[in-house]
C-alpha cells in the first residue's frame, strides 16, 4: 500500500513494510517478518541516507523478532546497530536499546558481555541521588 502511494524509495513505504514485519511475525511468520523488517531498512537507509534515526527502530524490532525466535548472534548484531543509529541524547532509548542487548548475550551463553552491559545501562540513566532507586522504562535501577 506505502509502495502505491509513495514509490519505492520513500519513508512511508520503509514504515508501512516495517509495520507488516511486525505483524507478520505476531502471525507466526517471523521469517516473512524479518525480510519485510529488512526490506523496511533498505527503503528508509535510500530515503533518508545512511544515518536515518528510524533506522535504530527497526533495528530494535528486528533484534526482538530474531531474540524471539531464538537467533541471539543475529539479535545482538541488531540490537548493536540500534545503538549505532540512536541519537546520543536519547537517554532512555540507549538504555532500553542496551537492556535488550545484555539479555540476548545472556540468552546466547555470554553471561560476563549480559552483564557488563546491563551495568552499563542501568549507570546510564542512574539518578544522581545517593540513596534513590528508580524504574525507567522496565529496568529496575539499583544503587551501583
Amino acid at each position: 500500500m506505502g509502495y502505491r502511494l509513495s514509490g519505492p524509495d520513500n519513508v512511508d513505504t520503509a514504515n508501512a513494510l516495517a509495520h507488516l514485519g511486525i505483524f507478520q511475525h505476531r502471525f507466526g511468520q517471523s521469517k516473512e517478518g524479518i525480510k519485510s523488517l529488512r526490506r523496511a531498512l533498505y527503503v528508509v537507509q535510500l530515503a533518508g541516507g545512511p544515518l536515518n534515526a528510524r533506522s535504530s527502530d527497526y533495528y530494535r524490532h528486528l533484534g526482538d523478532i530474531y531474540d524471539e525466535v531464538r537467533h541471539h548472534t543475529m539479535a545482538v548484531g541488531c540490537f548493536r546497530e540500534a545503538l549505532r543509529f540512536t541519537p546520543l541524547n536519547d537517554v532512555v532509548s540507549t538504555a532500553s536499546i542496551m537492556q535488550r542487548l545484555a539479555h540476548s548475550y545472556v540468552s546466547g551463553g555470554q553471561y560476563s558481555l549480559g552483564f557488563d552491559v546491563q551495568v552499563k545501562a542501568l549507570r546510564s540513566v542512574r539518578v544522581p541521588s545517593p540513596c534513590l532507586c528508580v524504574c525507567v522504562c522496565g529496568l529496575s535501577l539499583i544503587h551501583i
